[in-house]
């Protein structure tokens, strides 16, 4: 019994000290058991905000966006750090969407240049860091280039893979387009060096020029009639007949005249009525599906049979829009740019299989 107390005191000796059996109030606790005690958390106000897309007209985009994986507030908000070295060349770029930068570039007879960029990959950064910021590319960019660069992941960027798959198989994707055709001129995958980048540049400049591919806008032909002849001979006898004396006013009878064009023209002659072209069932063996952007910028989507000549395109053309048949209109194709001049060749002949076409009026046709 007596080895038993013992053992039992010494075991009650040797066990840890805590607070809720030995409250500092009633027993001194050791120095070692209080440095153990951490200091309590600091107080702090938090605000949650919801993940809001940047994209949307009057949203917020918070810290947690795709494009601020690489970004530092703190070195931001003095000026230098992290960021700025990885920064966008926001005084560069193009804001609007793809279809307006190469509407501008047209107007201005600038290559469009995009970089289509993938926020997981160090190469989209470098280009920031690295080429964007070269003095010798940025001064090629403001004198003869517009820069469009957006997000694979973004809607524009998605929209611009699908018009040019095969330059996008992989990103950061930097390309070169005519912004009147759409052509693609050149591209890169992956990280592209100032100096090869500027070369190109200068050498699209030297053998594709913007200017020698423009057309002198022509004004447009408007469908006449009667001649100017005609008509004061009518209106003189119609003043003659209300002054002349009698109970009965004299009848004037105009014919119609045919249109004479001026010397050197060729006659327009209208076409009053254009039948719809028979369009082909759904699923059959030999048809297709062209894409059709119409002279006055609006596009339709029409099935074809591939047996059928391309005149068959331009009488659809005819008939889905009435101003196309008092003008004249040329057929082009948007990728690769060709113009589809032969109307007696088949679609098949013509490799127009799921084809995107642009009809576009004469006076505003770019030669190829």
């Amino acid at each position: 019994t007596t080895g038993r107390t013992r053992g039992e005191s010494r075991l009650r000796r040797a066990s840890p000290l805590t607070l809720t059996q030995y409250p500092p109030s009633s027993i001194p606790l050791p120095q070692l058991v209080w440095e153990q005690v951490r200091a309590p958390d600091p107080v702090r106000n938090e605000a949650l905000v919801d993940n809001t897309d940047a994209s949307m007209p009057g949203t917020r985009r918070t810290r947690n966006h795709e494009r601020d994986r690489f970004r530092s507030f703190a070195g931001e908000a003095s000026g230098n750090g992290f960021a700025q070295l990885f920064k966008p060349p926001v005084d560069l770029l193009y804001s609007g969407q793809f279809h307006e930068a190469k509407r501008k570039g047209t107007e201005e007879l600038r290559y469009l240049v995009v970089n289509l960029q993938a926020v997981d990959e160090f190469a989209s950064h470098t280009l920031n860091r690295d080429t964007w910021k070269n003095k010798q590319v940025r001064a090629v960019i403001k004198e003869a280039c517009i820069l469009w660069q957006f997000y694979g992941s973004e809607e524009q960027g998605a929209q611009f893979q699908s018009l040019y798959p095969g330059a996008c198989a992989s990103l950061p994707v930097v390309a070169i387009l005519d912004p009147r055709t759409g052509q693609l001129l050149h591209h890169w995958a992956g990280m592209v060096q100032p100096n090869e980048l500027y070369n190109k540049l200068k050498e699209l400049m030297q053998s594709h020029p913007l200017e020698q591919l423009t057309r002198p806008a022509k004004r447009p032909k408007v469908l006449s009639l009667h001649s100017d002849a005609d008509e004061e001979a009518a209106l003189a006898a119609a003043i003659a007949a209300s002054l002349a004396d009698g109970p009965q006013a004299q009848v004037i009878e105009v014919k119609d005249t045919p249109h004479k064009s001026e010397p050197g023209q060729p006659e327009l002659k209208p076409q009053l009525c254009c039948d719809e072209p028979p369009e082909p069932a759904a699923g059959g063996p030999n048809s297709t599906k062209l894409k059709i952007r119409l002279p006055d910028h609006s596009w339709v989507v029409r099935r074809f049979d591939m047996e059928v000549p391309i005149e068959m395109v331009r009488q659809f053309v005819r008939w889905k829009l009435p101003d196309a048949r008092i003008r004249e209109f040329e057929l082009l194709q948007s990728y690769p740019a060709k113009s589809l001049n032969s109307t007696e060749q088949t679609l098949e002949q013509a490799g127009l299989k799921n084809a995107q076409l642009l009809a576009n009026w004469i006076e505003d046709t770019i030669e190829l």
